[in-house]
């Protein structure tokens, strides 16, 4: 079991980025790369100046667009 664990913190993250389309409520519209992503995958949302990035999960797509739920508020995101 540690070998499996050492071996799955070794992989270097998936690094795939986009831009935010818009902001509905809780939900968030990513277009680009984020698209390829599955449901439950995570991303980070940079946001303003001197702000840590918004941790947020895929729940979906639409219109080519990735869909996500912020695990905090979205203030600062753009």
């Amino acid at each position: 079991m540690r070998n499996l664990v050492a071996a799955v913190e070794a992989v270097d993250p998936l690094v795939v980025t986009g831009k935010v389309a818009g902001v509905s409520g809780l939900l968030i519209e990513s277009r680009g790369g984020l698209s390829r992503l599955a449901v439950g995958a995570r991303a980070e949302i940079e946001r303003g100046r001197g702000q840590t990035p918004l941790p947020a999960e895929v729940v979906g797509f639409r219109d080519a667009k990735a869909l996500l739920m912020p695990y905090g508020p979205v203030e600062g995101v753009a």
